[in-house]
């Protein structure tokens, strides 16, 4: 066994998986091994039958000179290998139909069989050169038929010449079909080989469009985050004129109202950056864990109201802030987590709210709490309420020109990091009510 083994694999081993020449080489030592197989086991039978000593010499010659197409394979002669062994096929071929003779052999089948073995082994001028040669011996086997060069060996009977007809046609399909097998396994793997460049080639197309977007999308967060940053300084330089005009006037009351302004902005800015940090920790697949503590819900979140109130006056909208009466006074959670989370939803509400109400409304749950923000502005369109979670995914409005579209994503991403849940209830120019529940949580 381990010899047939090395015979069947010589000159093959150092062939990649991938290269269609293997498949060749595997199946000229396939053909050259099973050849001389029936070679030996059904000459040797005729010969004993016929007592031909030409058909004896045939079979002699054709095992000795099945070698050489496998020392070919070995010493990595592979078009030598090949074509040595379908110019064998051929003189055999024309050697026993000549032997056997025209009553006995299939001439026909023999035909399908070279074709077969000329178009698994050959590819282009040489596979039209074989055909033209495998011809020339058909017709040559006939010009034997009619003037008998090679003697035809003789049966004693009419049974054994039955015997021996359907055995030439038994061996004859097998090697065709052997071919065939041959033929559809070096191809399979072609097709395979094919079928896996063109998956690669459509994964490698892909990748470049998503890296594509993703850049497109880096270049807009990065001009959109400067545009806010620019309008940040542009109104705090404003704002710190202003100061100096009241200072001098001694209107103390309305330079208060500056400062809180200022508070407000440097809050807002400080949220933005904090955004910036986080979705760049997510792009990284890097995530803090949060910090849970006790927490005045109420007092964090007025705040966070004030800090937004200026905002939405400057867009004609006013925020309103509800409370259930059965929220407890203090509640586990992450402080600046949570900011983040109720700066996104109030300030999408604030951009879309097409200059109406925002309303913030905390309420108890049996095992936990909520935080619903509303607006009853431009809405969401049905195209985008299955995606408005996704990053640079956002509604366009005369609010929101510039937006990116990252604040829903990231405060989905906290929300995550939370233990909660995010949802959202919106129809187009019907408003939007996002919902977030919190459960109860552990102290850190």
């Amino acid at each position: 066994m381990g010899l047939i083994r090395k015979l069947l694999y010589a000159g093959c081993s150092d062939l990649q998986e991938h290269d269609p020449q293997k498949a060749i080489c595997f199946g000229v030592n396939v053909m050259v091994l099973v050849n001389a197989t029936l070679c030996i086991l059904v000459g040797g039978l005729f010969t004993l039958l016929s007592r031909n000593l030409l058909m004896l010499g045939g079979v002699l010659i054709e095992t000795t000179f099945l070698s050489i197409p496998i020392l070919a394979n070995f010493k990595k002669r592979y078009f030598i290998a090949s074509l040595s062994l379908y110019l064998l096929m051929c003189i055999t071929t024309f050697y026993y139909g000549s032997v056997i003779g025209k009553e006995m052999d299939n001439a026909t089948l023999m035909l399908v069989y070279s074709f077969s073995v000329a178009f698994f082994l050959f590819r282009g001028i040489t596979l039209a050169i074989c055909i033209a040669i495998n011809f020339g011996f058909v017709a040559l086997l006939n010009y034997n038929y009619a003037h008998h060069l090679i003697p035809t060996m003789t049966l004693p009977s009419k049974a054994l010449e039955g015997f021996v007809k359907w055995s030439v046609f038994a061996v004859t399909l097998l090697l065709t079909a052997l071919t065939f097998t041959m033929f559809a396994k070096r191809y399979s793997r072609v097709l395979l080989n094919l079928l896996k460049l063109r998956h690669y080639t459509s994964q490698v197309e892909k990748n470049l469009q998503e890296e594509e977007i993703s850049n497109e999308n880096k270049v807009k967060f990065i001009s959109t985050t400067y545009h806010e940053v620019n309008n940040f300084f542009s109104g705090q330089s404003s704002l710190i004129r202003r100061l100096s005009i009241l200072e001098n006037q001694n209107r103390h009351a309305d330079i208060k109202e500056i400062l809180t302004i200022i508070e407000g902005y440097s809050e807002n800015m400080q949220l933005l950056i904090k955004n910036a940090l986080s979705w760049s920790m997510f792009e990284m697949q890097v995530t803090d864990e949060p910090y849970i503590e006790l927490l005045d819900i109420k007092a964090l979140l007025a705040n966070m109201i004030r800090a937004n109130e200026f905002i939405a006056l400057e867009k004609n909208t006013r925020l309103i802030f509800l409370v259930d009466e059965s929220l407890p006074a203090f509640l586990p959670s992450d402080r600046l987590k949570l900011l983040q989370i109720t700066h996104n939803l109030l300030n999408n509400a604030i951009k879309h709210a097409d200059e109406k109400d925002v309303i913030l409304k905390l309420e108890k749950l049996p095992n936990g709490w909520r935080m619903i923000v509303q607006d009853n502005g431009v809405g969401i369109s049905e195209s985008l309420l299955q995606r408005i979670f996704n990053p640079f995914v956002t509604e366009k409005s005369k609010g929101n020109i510039n937006g990116i579209g990252l604040g829903l994503y990231i405060t989905r991403k906290l929300v995550d990091q939370l233990h909660g849940d995010i949802s959202v209830r919106s129809q187009l120019n019907a408003g939007a009510c996002f919902t977030v529940t919190f459960p109860e949580l552990a102290l850190s």
